[in-house]
C-alpha cells in the first residue's frame, strides 16, 4: 500500500494484541491482590482461632484448693472429729459448685494400706462450709469441713495421711492433703 494510508487491519490486528496484553497484565494484578487478600484473611481467621481457643480454655472448670488450718478432737459418743478450714478459688471464667467433700483417712492395718472415706458431717456449725455451694467465675469462697469419725474405724491404728476431695458439679476431684506431725519415740 502506500505512504501515508493506514492499513485498517494492520491496525486492529496491532490494537488486539495491545488488548490481549493488557487483559493478561490485568488478570495478573488482580490475582495478586486476590492473593495478598486471602492471606490477610487467613492471619485474620487465624488469630480469631487463637483467641476463641483462649476464651474456651478459660470457660474450662478449674478449682485451687488450699488448707488454711486443720485440728481434730474427740466428741461424744465415741468419736473423733476432724476439722479443716478450706479456701476454694475458681480460676475459670465459668461458674461451678462445689457439691460434695470427703475426707480420705489413710492408715494401715498389718502393713496393709487401708482408705476410709467418710463423708462431710453435716452440721452447719459456725464457720462451716454447707454444701453444695455455688462458686461463681473467679470467685473464692472458704469454710470449715468437719468429719466425724467412729474411734472403731482406725480400730487403733494410726492416720497415716488425712485428705480433704472436693468435687465440683463437673465431677472433677480436687484434693487438700493435712500433715499430720508425730512425735519423735522416746
Amino acid at each position: 500500500m502506500g505512504q501515508g494510508v493506514i492499513d485498517p487491519v494492520a491496525l486492529a490486528a496491532a490494537a488486539g494484541a495491545a488488548i490481549a496484553h493488557w487483559t493478561e497484565v490485568a488478570t495478573a494484578a488482580a490475582a495478586l491482590v486476590a492473593l495478598a487478600l486471602s492471606a490477610r484473611s487467613n492471619g485474620t481467621a487465624r488469630k480469631a482461632l487463637r483467641l476463641a481457643e483462649v476464651q474456651e480454655a478459660r470457660r474450662q472448670p478449674r478449682v485451687a484448693t488450699y488448707l488454711r488450718a486443720h485440728h481434730q478432737q474427740s466428741i461424744p459418743g465415741g468419736r473423733t472429729q476432724y476439722a479443716f478450714d478450706v479456701t476454694i478459688s475458681s480460676q475459670s471464667d465459668a461458674d461451678n459448685a462445689i457439691v460434695e467433700a470427703t475426707l480420705h483417712l489413710s492408715y494401715r492395718v498389718s502393713e496393709v494400706p487401708i482408705v476410709a472415706k467418710i463423708p462431710q458431717d453435716p452440721g452447719r456449725a459456725d464457720g462451716a462450709l454447707g454444701l453444695p455451694v455455688k462458686l461463681g467465675a473467679r470467685d473464692a469462697i472458704s469454710g470449715w469441713c468437719r468429719f466425724a469419725v467412729d474411734d472403731g474405724v482406725l480400730d487403733g491404728a494410726m492416720a497415716d495421711l488425712l485428705a480433704v476431695v472436693l468435687t465440683d458439679s463437673f465431677g472433677n476431684e480436687y484434693r487438700v492433703e493435712a500433715q499430720i506431725l508425730r512425735a519423735p519415740p522416746r
